[in-house]
């Protein structure tokens, strides 16, 4: 009898949950946007015009997103103010835009900073895509879903830096 009355107490509190109003969470303050850089990896950077796709993308979003060229390399970067599922991890972007992709693995950087890499292929044409998350504090993420968790208690900004280039 006690174990059932324990188990309708406990139906009860579960039911009414969803009234109870609870504390708001702690909200994250945008942090100033300083400017793209000038260059990337020794090379310097042309601005180029975002592509549709990442125009809407880019709408709500809560940072800054722009495309550069280095001359060899298309880069795009996105400035995080705050930890947000709207950054989706570059694989599913090639994927739902019909490119076959295999071979994803890490690959260290001079400084020893892990990058995600994969191929992509459509139509014949092959990229090599790298993907990074990093803070101005030297913490880096090869995986949206890893940084996302550990956004919570790490302070902001954050760089995401996806690059693509023919093989």
């Amino acid at each position: 009898m006690r174990n059932m009355i324990s188990y309708l107490l406990l139906c009860a509190i579960a039911a009414l949950m969803p009234f109870i109003k609870m504390p708001e969470r702690k909200s994250f303050v945008p942090c100033d946007f300083a400017g793209w850089p000038a260059e990337f990896e020794g090379r310097a950077l042309q601005p180029v015009p975002l592509a549709e796709r990442d125009r809407r993308f880019a709408e709500g979003f809560p940072g800054r997103v722009a495309a550069f060229t280095d001359g060899h390399r298309q880069i795009l970067m996105r400035w995080i103010a705050s930890p947000t599922r709207k950054l989706h991890p570059a694989v599913d972007c090639f994927r739902g835009s019909g490119y076959t992709v295999r071979d994803q693995r890490l690959r260290r950087n001079d400084q020893g900073r892990a990058w995600g890499v994969f191929t992509a292929t459509k139509d014949g044409l092959a990229l090599t895509v790298s993907e990074q998350i990093h803070d101005d504090l030297g913490q880096t993420w090869s995986d949206v879903s890893a940084w996302y968790w550990s956004a919570f208690s790490s302070a902001g900004p954050w760089w995401s830096v996806t690059i693509v280039e023919s093989e």
